[in-house]
């Protein structure tokens, strides 16, 4: 049988090793600068999707969040509809200053 560690991060670096230890670190440097650029542009809806986001990175520390598929496809899910997001109101706020 296969019994998980019962954090995500601790699995990942297991399984994965140093590749996992720089994808861990990339996904909380992204979601980092994702925050970072959601509260320079005052965005209300960017500021709640990383919020969302990082309590439920916290939450991988205590259970299998990022593997299992009833709680990986939201979570994943949810990363992808955040760099969308904050791309596109990014692009939309330089076009905004651009033309003025």
């Amino acid at each position: 049988g296969w019994i998980a560690s019962h954090n995500s991060y601790l699995e990942i670096v297991y399984r994965a090793g140093v590749v996992g230890i720089f994808l861990i670190g990339f996904l909380m440097v992204a979601i980092y600068q994702w925050a970072r650029r959601a509260v320079r542009i005052s965005s209300l809806p960017g500021i709640l999707l990383c919020v969302i986001l990082v309590n439920w990175f916290v939450g991988a520390c205590f259970g299998v969040v990022l593997e299992l598929p009833y709680y990986a496809i939201p979570t994943w899910s949810l990363l992808g509809l955040t760099y969308a997001y904050l791309r596109d109101a990014k692009n939309d706020i330089d076009e905004n200053f651009s033309h003025s």
